[in-house]
């Protein structure tokens, strides 16, 4: 949310008591995270872009996807648990709580995936997320979230694919371990630079997956593509939603037809 008055926006976080509307808890990201870190999207003013929040029951902590620079995990007293990003324009307190890119067996990946410049098998053995949205801490306490690959790597000239993937976190250790992703072979064709969702189907463990808009905005064969995905392999379903862009301008937000998440309804 935003605050009246401040010089920053998409950065503070409330906590309502719903049946007496009172606030009992705000998170000012400004004094948790670095509001100056540039090396993804130079904006002073929306230099985190909030997009989502899940809650983890298991130690009543939050976890906060900042489009701009990465995925937070926050206790209630407003201490930074750790920080899910490449660990290029970190410094000090922050750069003390990043994780460390692990392969299976536990062993640090090159300074060049820590940082950010490079990924492992293209994605398909670990990367960071990207413009990341749609966090959410899964059964096991694993996290889950749409990758969207924007500016992957730095480098807006990268590889286009988005994916849905989940990490393992040791927080004894501040280790990453990727555990399951799909989409990095998909391309361009699955590429969503902004908004997407990614969900677990509780009935059967399959992953709901959405790239809400694929293509150019507000151009013919824009579309947003749903897929379920189970652990194992490929789609059990997937449908591509093409955009008739109507009264689109082909430019600046709300200026184009999107999806911006989905959701499986039973009937």
């Amino acid at each position: 949310m935003d605050e009246d008055g401040a010089p920053t926006v998409e950065d503070r976080i409330i906590e309502v008591n719903r049946a007496t509307g009172r606030v009992v808890n705000k998170w000012d990201l400004t004094t948790i995270l670095d509001p100056g870190r540039s090396v993804l999207v130079n904006d002073p003013v929306d230099w985190l872009h909030n997009n989502g929040i899940a809650y983890s029951a298991q130690d009543d902590t939050i976890i906060v996807s900042g489009r701009h620079q990465g995925v937070a995990k926050i206790n209630q007293a407003g201490s930074l648990v750790w920080l899910l990003s490449p660990r290029r324009g970190w410094q000090g307190a922050e750069a003390s709580r990043l994780l460390t890119a692990v392969d299976a067996s536990s062993v640090a990946y090159a300074d060049a995936i820590q940082d950010g410049a490079e990924n492992v098998d293209g994605g398909i053995g670990f990367d960071w997320p990207w413009g990341q949205h749609s966090p959410s801490v899964l059964p096991s306490g694993d996290i889950m979230l749409f990758d969207n690959g924007f500016n992957r790597h730095f480098d807006p000239n990268s590889a286009k694919f988005s994916r849905a993937v989940m990490y393992h976190i040791d927080e004894g250790s501040l280790t990453v371990r990727q555990d399951w992703q799909y989409g990095a072979t998909r391309g361009v064709q699955y590429f969503a630079s902004i908004i997407s969702s990614a969900k677990l189907l509780p009935t059967t463990g399959n992953i709901l997956i959405q790239p809400g808009i694929t293509g150019l905005p507000g151009a013919a064969g824009s579309a947003a593509v749903v897929s379920e995905v189970p652990m194992d392999g490929g789609p059990v379903f997937e449908a591509r939603v093409e955009f008739t862009n109507r009264h689109a301008t082909g430019s600046g937000w709300g200026g184009f037809d999107m999806s911006y998440r989905a959701s499986r309804l039973s009937w």
